[in-house]
């Protein structure tokens, strides 16, 4: 969890101290929101603010998310045991001693206390607009060219007012900027006297409104009529359908209407520009089921509105199945594979409309063909089109992350380096044509000199190459070898990973055997194939990343009590995602520790 560094100075010298309160509300609030939800807490009921967004939204609304942490999964109990060391860790007085500082107030005391679990954002175009994106580019002085509201739950209105009026207070005398308070539906609103100058804010019925202006307040004021809300709308409605759950957190964006100003007119390709103009909406949600974090993302389309390469850049066949994961051990805290040749096939197809468009994809081709070797025989004909990669230790840079972030800094780059190379890494390039390969091979003698000066192993039938040891050098830092189904490079421990790798695929120890890897795939709604799956092992992740951090003895002990209740949290995360005949469609499954 990481909190900005204020500076005295720096909100003196904008004269826009008023932003401090968007900033921290946003911050403990929303920032809170999306800190829970990375980490994979699951709700246990559905909360009022995702069942209700969209129908306190616009029917023109093209951005909206809601989510709810009363919800989340997290009992009070869980969230004292977090908080209450969080609070008294050397880390955090840190930040409360600059944010007493800058506006003689402390989270405890004045934000804590009232802020609630729940939250929506919206963003509406502004009168004239048909698109967020219209008159970005130019925006009228300090105000954006959209409406913008978001809607926090608090539990205190009479805390909740007397901490902003306090920011508002210090922005006035600190930074010079102006407020004044009027009446909207009833409501008294506080607007800056300069629009843009600092957030426009309310309280009303147990919520927080922050906005630009009197007019984005008037969106949560002045609710839509009946049959006039984002609710109510056909595209909506069928975005919601791709969702199995939507308690946890909620998330749609109107494609559709946004680009309506976006100037595809200066795309130099109509088949290009037919593609685009067919993406309809993307849409998010999750919520918990059977002690698992469920989710789902989709990218809805018309395919029939996509023209020429709709078929092809949105192709069904892009979706494989995933051999790397019979090779990649199930010991593993961290594997990822992808269709790397999707990548390929699209970039060819979408090339082609434009200018110069044969050139640019002929290029690699003729470069290849330079040194003897044809793209399409020697290489795309040879690799089954699967990367993969697999990693064991990855707590050791989460605990270099949580390090960073607390201390309010970032990773210097020796320090990053350090920390990979006590990663084992394992990293397989899928084969089809074995005996392409070697023909491959032998077109580029270099590597065939190579080889043949480094030691040989044998493991599983298969050769594999290690570079001499050398003194000073660390042992195991790579290793190579071709199986009958992959090209493997192992890097730290290589030797060992690569061994382990092999011996998985044959006694079938590996991560295909995870009951979770059935799970993902199965959700996805597309015979078990797709183009990207993703696992992690969460919990394992955190413990080790904490154990670092008690060895290294670099942050107190209240805050590493803190990291200790939220490595408990977690289990094993698994994302996938596939190109299905209406779209793209994405699916998570992650273990919520009870």
């Amino acid at each position: 969890m990481s909190f900005p560094n204020l500076s005295v100075r720096r909100v003196q010298q904008s004269g826009k101290a008023a932003l401090v309160v968007l900033a921290l509300v946003l911050l403990v609030a929303v920032g809170a929101g999306a800190w829970y939800f990375l980490t994979h807490r699951g709700p246990t009921a559905g909360g009022e603010m995702t069942a209700r967004a969209a129908t306190m939204a616009p029917a023109n609304t093209q951005f909206l998310l809601a989510f709810d942490l009363q919800g989340a999964g997290l009992s009070t109990e869980a969230q004292g045991r977090i908080l209450e060391p969080l609070l008294k860790s050397q880390e955090l007085k840190a930040l409360n001693e600059e944010m007493h500082k800058t506006l003689g107030m402390t989270l405890e005391e004045d934000f804590l206390p009232w802020l609630g679990a729940s939250g929506t954002v919206l963003l509406v175009p502004a009168e004239g607009h048909q698109s967020l994106v219209e008159g970005v580019e130019k925006p009228a002085g300090n105000l954006p060219p959209f409406r913008a509201l978001a809607i926090l739950q608090i539990r205190d209105e009479a805390k909740a007012t007397a901490s902003l009026e306090k920011v508002q207070a210090s922005a006035s005398a600190e930074g010079g900027v102006a407020y004044r308070t009027e009446e909207l539906q009833g409501v008294p609103v506080h607007l800056p006297a300069v629009p843009g100058q600092g957030p426009a804010w309310a309280i009303h019925e147990e919520k927080l409104l922050l906005g630009f202006t009197a007019a984005d307040l008037e969106l949560a004021l002045k609710p839509p009529e009946a049959g006039q809300s984002l609710a109510d709308q056909a595209g909506y409605q069928e975005a919601l359908k791709q969702v199995r759950s939507s308690q946890a957190v909620l998330s749609y964006v109107d494609l559709q209407g946004l680009l309506k100003g976006a100037p595809l007119n200066e795309i130099p390709s109509s088949d290009t520009v037919q593609l685009l103009s067919a993406l309809r909406y993307v849409v998010l949600g999750s919520g918990l089921s059977g002690g698992q974090l469920i989710g789902d993302w989709h990218l809805g389309m018309d395919l029939q509105a996509a023209g020429p390469l709709g078929a092809k850049v949105f192709s069904t066949a892009h979706n494989i199945e995933f051999d790397s994961a019979r090779l990649h051990s199930r010991e593993v805290d961290t594997y990822a594979a992808f269709n790397l040749r999707m990548l390929w096939d699209i970039f060819y197809e979408v090339s082609a409309g434009f200018p110069d468009g044969d050139a640019v994809r002929q290029a690699p081709a003729l470069q290849l063909q330079s040194v003897g070797i044809d793209l399409e025989q020697d290489i795309l004909g040879v690799l089954s089109g699967e990367i993969s990669y697999s990693a064991r230790n990855s707590g050791r840079i989460q605990a270099a992350q949580y390090e960073a972030l607390a201390q309010g800094r970032h990773q210097d780059v020796q320090t990053t380096l350090q920390n990979l190379r006590q990663v084992p890494l394992i990293v397989a390039l899928g084969l089809k044509d074995r005996a392409g390969l070697d023909r491959l091979l032998g077109k580029v003698p270099q590597v065939a000199m190579l080889l043949a000066a480094f030691p040989v192993t044998e493991v599983e039938g298969v050769k594999v190459y290690s570079p001499p040891k050398q003194e000073g050098t660390p042992e195991g830092a790579f290793a190579l070898a071709f199986s009958e189904h992959e090209i493997l490079l192992g890097i730290n421990e290589a030797d060992q990973g690569v061994a382990t790798a092999l011996s998985a695929r044959k006694n079938g120890q590996n991560v295909g055997s995870l009951e979770g890897f059935s799970r993902v795939l199965s959700a996805l709604g597309s015979e078990n194939r797709a183009f990207v799956v993703n696992f992690q092992d969460i919990g394992r992740i955190q413990s080790e990343a904490l154990a670092e951090l008690k060895s290294a003895g670099t942050l107190s002990p209240e805050f590493l009590q803190a990291l200790e209740q939220i490595s408990k949290l977690y289990g094993t995360s698994w994302h996938a995602a596939a190109i299905r005949a209406d779209g793209v469609h994405g699916a998570s499954l992650v273990e919520v520790k009870r």
